[in-house]
């Protein structure tokens, strides 16, 4: 369970970004969009950079790669809060590009960078709180 939860700790900083379009059951509020946000900005200069994005990506694929065969499968996210595994299945389905029923590294690079780059509407190659909150209240909801 204390994996699960670190998986969990580190997925929700990530978790305002799914892939594109993906509906999204009941999302996170705003004081755990800034705790996550706060978790994935790691030099604490109030932007997650592309590179903090890029280390946070990794160490969540990596959390959730449990058998560590380069893929992410719906079987490896069991273990996980209802919620948090809801929410993965639905990217698991969207970012599967090649429709393997799991996700390589590469599916989930692809699926979290478009996400970055809307979400960055800036253009500066960092999010802002302000960013992230307003990519996550643009996502289309599950009803």
């Amino acid at each position: 369970m204390r994996t699960a939860m670190m998986v969990a700790a580190v997925l929700s900083a990530a978790a305002w970004v799914s892939p594109a379009g993906a509906a999204q059951p009941r999302g996170p509020s705003p004081s755990e969009i800034q705790r996550s946000f706060d978790a994935a900005d790691l030099d604490h200069d109030g932007f997650i950079s592309l590179e903090e994005f890029h280390k946070n990506s990794l160490r969540a694929f990596n959390a959730l790669d449990v058998n560590h065969d380069g893929y992410i499968s719906s079987e490896e996210l069991a273990p996980l809060p209802r919620a948090l595994r809801r929410s993965l299945l639905g990217s698991l389905r969207h970012a599967d590009t090649d429709g393997d029923l799991r996700l390589s590294f590469k599916e989930v690079m692809e699926a979290r960078m478009a996400d970055f780059t809307a979400a960055d509407t800036d253009g500066d190659g960092r999010l802002s709180l302000r960013e992230v909150l307003d990519f996550h209240w643009r996502r289309p909801k599950a009803p």
